[in-house]
């Protein structure tokens, strides 16, 4: 029976090693998300774990999300509406920076709120394709995940919800239709990048990414493009690691690569 158990203990420490291989590098040296942050320009940041949502109110009793997390019963962002004294018909709009099921599983918790895609990202988020990434595609499309997307999105359109409004910009690679959200100041990169223990961005992992080149080429090019128009950026947010307080350091990791 020993040659039994050897097999069985072999079976089970190849895969997790494996596993350790390719997860340790990625996920070490990432700055720690806060439980909650406020940036500058009033988003909110919510840890729901392992990946972020965003909230802004827009004046009165109406709130946007930027994604959902993965919590399908939204715990936290219900617990931030209630501490605000709102409940969840407060969130009227819905702008997802793509269609992970990290991202969207508690959208269903809000079915009055317009959602807003890029326009190549409406299939993923509505569950017609699989996700291209090494690692999502083992999980097939969303299927009871999938959420119809109200308002499909083109790159630079501008959405005014009440007091706020929001641009969106495309960052095809991580996925197809990827976007980023500049709002209030704040710009909302997604899973585009993560920020560092030691205050620089690390891009998109290949793991996780439909093609990784194209994604560095769209944060290079977002980057360049904010740099080129001045724009004001009080702080940069990320969907997995914690908030940068100036676009310093994705400008200057775009001007190194």
């Amino acid at each position: 029976m020993k040659w039994l158990w050897r097999a069985l203990l072999v079976l089970v420490a190849v895969p997790l090693c494996a596993a350790l291989v390719l997860f340790l590098p990625i996920m070490m040296g990432r700055l720690s998300s806060p439980a909650q942050v406020t940036l500058p320009g009033g988003l909110v940041e919510l840890d729901d774990g392992h990946v972020n949502v965003f909230m802004v109110r827009t004046g009165g009793d109406s709130v946007i999300l930027f994604d959902c997390g993965e919590d399908r019963e939204a715990k936290v962002v219900l617990a931030e509406l209630k501490r605000l004294g709102l409940d969840r018909g407060a969130v009227k709009d819905i702008f997802l920076t793509h269609g992970h099921p990290d991202h969207v599983g508690g959208c269903g918790q809000f079915p009055g709120a317009n959602v807003y895609t890029m326009v190549a990202e409406r299939p993923l988020v509505e569950g017609k394709v699989a996700p291209r990434s090494p690692f999502a595609r083992v999980m097939g499309p969303l299927g009871d995940r999938a959420i119809k997307t109200t308002v499909p999105m083109s790159e630079g359109q501008i959405v005014r919800a009440g007091s706020v409004t929001v641009r969106a910009m495309g960052l095809p690679g991580h996925t197809a239709g990827s976007a980023a959200f500049l709002v209030v100041g704040d710009l909302i990169l997604g899973d585009a990048a993560v920020a560092t223990s030691g205050r620089g961005i690390r891009p998109a992992e290949w793991l996780f990414s439909d093609d990784k080149p194209a994604a560095i080429r769209s944060l290079k090019r977002l980057a360049l493009q904010l740099e080129a128009e001045g724009a004001p950026i009080n702080a940069v947010a990320f969907s997995h690691s914690g908030p940068l307080d100036s676009l310093k350091p994705l400008l200057d990791w775009a001007h190194r690569n």
